[in-house]
This record gives C-alpha cells, structure tokens and sequence, in this order.
C-alpha cells in the first residue's frame, strides 16, 4: 500500500531536516571524535536525534492537537512533564555514564531547541498555509469567483478542501465530518468554527449538519436528498430551510 502524499513529505521534509542538524554537528565536531573512546562518539548524535524526535512529538502532537485545539492546561501540563523528565534523564546520563557534574549546558541547548524547533515550524507552517492559498488561486479561473478552501487538521496534518466538493458537515460533539463524493474526513472543530469557514451557499439544516445547496436534489417533508444521502431536517430549522432552497442557488463555478 503506498503513502498518501502529505506522508511522503512529512518523511522527506524531516529526513532533511535531520541530515542537516546531523552535517551542522558533525562538521565543527570531525577533529575531536577521534578524542572520544568507544561509542562517546557517536554520543552527541544520539542526543540529536533524540532531540530532534522531541522537536517533532511536541510540534506535531502537544502543540497542534492540544495547544491550537484549546486545551492549553492539558498542553502546558503535559510539556512541564516532558520537560522535567528529560531534564532528569540528562542529568542522571551526563553524572552516572559520562561522570559529569555540570549538565547545565546541555540542558540549556534542550530548552533552546524545543523553543526554535517550535519558531521555525510556526514560520514553515504560515509560508506554506500561503503557498497553498497562491497555488489554489493560480490553478483555477477568477480568483473572484472562488471561495477560500475549508482548512482542517487531520491527524496532524492541516489540509484544504475544496469547499465545492464538499456535501455537508456533520457534527460529532467536540468533531466535524467533512464529507465529500470521495471521503469522509474528521478533524476537532466546533459546528460554529466550521460555519465561520463556510461559504454563503452552505445551508445549516439542525444542530449537527451543513449541506452545500449545490448537492441538494429535493425534499420529502422532514428530510433533504443530498447527493446519496438523506438527512433529516431540525424542527426549527425548518422554515428557514424552506425559504433558502427556493432561493437561487449561488455558487462559485
């Protein structure tokens, strides 16, 4: 089975940027690794890659997942606890296999480190989120004429959907489903965040779903067809629905 595309590059993208933390280490390093006994010399880049494996499980999982997501307590909690164990984990290396009494150092280039590795993955992820929002207007027709793609975090990874492709979005408490022709995506994103999101032509029909009035092919009392699938209408969203589908469906091309 092969790799969806984001996964391809989440590998290649991290693969570079480990090899070259590995090259920066290694070059001023080269004339005293001969100093070093046994394995001490391949100490400093185990430590690296460790770090860099920290780097990535904070910005990936604590901060997107729990961070951008709201929870700041459970965030702040869980990396005080990492924090602290590392620290210690250090410590006791540096004292007990290398008999060093001073950790300081290297503890300071840890706290330094999860700190840039967090700078640089806000600056990487603002350059692409604008990358991708040029690359959308340059692949299609008027810029005018279409509506900014529906941006959700999924499994880590932000991704645009294209709101034309979309058929509803359905609620699941604290989740989303965003539900296309092709696939059913679920991301941690309120009904109401979603709506700011969505474009006029969208229709809110009871407490858990949008549908986008394009895909809507009839209704038979207290339900809606859309596309394949039928979803029943809230009681006080009724009228309100009634009025909107015999309305002109707007929508972008």
């Amino acid at each position: 089975m092969s790799q969806p595309r984001w996964a391809k590059h989440f590998w290649i993208r991290n693969g570079v940027a480990l090899l070259g933390l590995t090259l920066a280490t290694y070059l001023p390093d080269v004339y005293a690794l001969a100093l070093r006994p046994g394995w001490a010399k391949l100490t400093p880049y185990l430590f690296l890659g460790l770090l860099y494996c920290w780097l990535v499980f904070h910005n990936r999982i604590l901060f997107e997942r729990l961070f951008e997501q709201g929870k700041r307590h459970e965030y702040v909690g869980w990396v005080l606890l990492f924090m602290v164990v590392g620290s210690l984990g250090l410590s006791l290396s540096l004292h007990y296999l290398y008999h060093q009494a001073w950790p300081i150092p290297l503890l300071v280039k840890y706290y330094v480190f999860t700190l840039t590795g967090l700078g640089v993955y806000k600056l990487y992820r603002q350059a692409s989120a604008s990358t991708d929002f040029k690359t959308n207007e340059m692949n299609n027709l008027p810029a005018s004429a279409r509506s900014a793609p529906f941006r959700i975090l999924v499994d880590g990874n932000w991704l645009d959907v294209p709101t034309q492709e979309i058929i509803y979005v359905e609620s699941l408490e604290n989740y989303v489903r965003v539900v296309t022709r092709q696939t059913g995506l679920v991301s941690r994103l309120t009904m109401k965040q979603a709506g700011e999101q969505l474009p006029s032509y969208f229709l809110r029909i009871s407490r858990s779903h949008f549908v986008n009035t394009k895909h809507v092919l009839s209704q038979q009392g207290d339900e809606l067809l859309v596309d394949t699938y039928r979803l029943r209408i809230g009681r006080t969203y009724k009228q309100h629905v009634v009025d909107r589908l015999r309305q002109p469906i707007l929508v972008n091309p």
